[in-house]
């Protein structure tokens, strides 16, 4: 299980209440839903928004 792998490598907790969208510029957003899943129809609200940094 994906969740597992995380937990262990990382130490930390997984939430299955949000997701993590990265862009190729490096912007991000946590973001969720409302909703069925298995429906067509679904709101997506964000959470936080921001840019990742390079580490130096």
């Amino acid at each position: 299980m994906q969740e597992e792998k995380i937990r262990k490598i990382w130490g930390v907790p997984v939430s299955k209440k949000y997701m993590l969208n990265i862009s190729e510029d490096g912007s991000y957003e946590v973001v969720w839903t409302t909703g069925e899943e298995s429906a067509e129809e679904f709101e997506v609200h964000t959470k936080e928004t921001g840019k990742l940094k390079k580490l130096e």
